[in-house]
């Protein structure tokens, strides 16, 4: 028996004389902590958090910041809140109200108990909204396109990819394991050329033509540089060649067309002309998800072959209200596609303003349509990455020492237009442009500058 105020320990290791390791239990006698220094020494323990602290995440509307003491208002030109609903008080009040209705996620996949009336509604709304017959939602946006790809196209298959696509396209191009054939960004010509060459593979070899699907994949308005597809001369390729059209309208949705409907409204084509169309509602839409559209046929496919449709936990029911409001306040009679007129009038004007300033021009390019609110800044020298890099850490330090929220530089892509800008915003643009240019571009790049 050991007492109650002593212990057994073991002492390191000896060698006993046949050799063999042996570690003798000695007494300690050290007293048993009481209850009371137990607990003590507990609440004294030092604990680490499980979490990290929140970040100051960037801000999509007008706010304040104090510099030197005085406090100015800020616009970030950065995000991709394109009609201002972020932060917006109708889509704010209507998803706490499903917050205390729901709770906060769904529990499930939405074939495992995941499936809420608002999904419902919500793919509904967007069928409606789009004038198509089916649309199926998901809780991710970067993973609905690169979930719908693969779900259609198979290792016989042949995928002609723009080489523009984003990060998230390609890797859905990845896990389809399809033969992958990219044209060059927006080049017509280049696709019809690798269309006539796969028509002469399928000629060579007639039996494996007839297993072999082909699709186009391409985006509304490409996310790496602003331009708008081509999508007349898609579709006519389209029917000249037999190859279905799958659409990505991440940043296109809500922003192009009279009305928001996209790149299908904004050239007046027949939406039906479209196999599959995937876009986000964490763009213009100002919340989180993702969603396809398209025919019964196609559509209904992905409810059991997405694997983010089918094996992650559904939108949560108070982000798909809140993008339900975001589409009623599109389609409202009093809004009447004033929202995307105003869009277009920025996007236009922003693009004038930056072409007639020739000591812009002459340093820096902008790229992207001229009716893409999307657009990119860039040096025009092709060896600045790491004079750029440079710019942008001393312009992240100088927002840092300054406490606003999001640096005023982004490395590659400025997104320079959205409606919570007015049209004193824009005309500022260029001189802060220009002040960039001034403070970290003649710093880094020996850029000799006109006074």
């Amino acid at each position: 028996m050991v007492a109650g105020d002593q212990k057994l320990v073991h002492t390191p290791f000896v060698s006993a004389g046949y050799w063999s390791p042996c570690a003798p239990l000695v007494w300690d006698p050290v007293k048993a902590m009481s209850r009371t220094s137990l607990a003590e020494a507990v609440y004294a323990w030092p604990c680490e958090s499980i979490s990290r602290g929140r970040a100051n995440s960037p801000h999509s509307r007008p706010y304040q910041a104090t510099e030197n003491n005085v406090s100015k208002n800020h616009l970030n030109f950065a995000t991709l809140n394109f009609l201002n609903f972020v932060g917006d008080s109708d889509l704010s009040n209507v998803a706490t109200e499903q917050l205390k209705k729901y709770g906060v996620g769904s529990c499930g996949p939405r074939g495992f108990y995941g499936t809420f009336d608002v999904h419902l509604e919500l793919e509904n709304k967007l069928a409606e909204f789009l004038g198509v017959e089916k649309a199926v939602i998901y809780s991710y946006g970067a993973a609905t396109f690169s979930s719908a790809i693969p779900s259609y196209s198979k290792r016989t298959d042949v995928i002609f990819a723009d080489e523009g696509i984003n990060h998230a396209t390609y890797l859905g191009l990845v896990a389809s394991r399809s033969h992958v054939r990219f044209f060059h960004h927006n080049d017509m010509e280049h696709l019809e050329q690798l269309l006539i060459a796969q028509a002469k593979r399928d000629k060579e070899d007639p039996k494996r033509a007839l297993l072999t699907r082909r699709f186009f994949v391409v985006e509304g308005i490409y996310f790496n540089s602003g331009e708008i597809c081509p999508l007349s001369e898609l579709i006519a390729l389209k029917y000249k060649y037999k190859v279905r059209i799958l659409l990505d309208e991440t940043i296109s949705f809500g922003v192009l067309g009279k009305t928001g409907r996209g790149v299908t409204e904004y050239f007046g084509v027949n939406i039906e002309d479209i196999d599959l169309i995937s876009g986000s509602l964490e763009t213009a839409l100002g919340v989180c998800g993702g969603f396809c559209a398209g025919s019964q046929y196609v559509v209904g496919h992905q409810e059991l072959s997405g694997q983010a449709y089918c094996f992650s936990a559904s939108l949560p029911p108070m982000l798909a209200k809140a993008a339900c409001t975001a589409i009623s306040k599109l389609q409202s009679p009093k809004e009447n596609g004033k929202r995307n007129q105003r869009l277009l009038e920025l996007a236009r004007l922003t693009d004038n303003l930056f072409h007639s300033n020739n000591k812009l021009t002459s340093i820096w390019k902008l790229y992207g349509h001229p009716d893409s609110p999307l657009k990119h800044l860039r040096f025009r020298e092709n060896n600045t990455l790491g004079k750029l890099e440079a710019v942008v850490q001393t312009a992240f330090d100088w927002t840092d020492e300054r406490n606003l929220k999001a640096p005023p530089l982004l490395l590659t892509v400025s997104r320079l237009v959205m409606l919570s800008c007015t049209l004193i915003h824009i005309i500022f643009i260029p001189n802060v442009i220009s002040n960039i240019q001034r403070f970290f571009v003649q710093r880094y790049c020996d850029i000799e500058e006109d006074e």
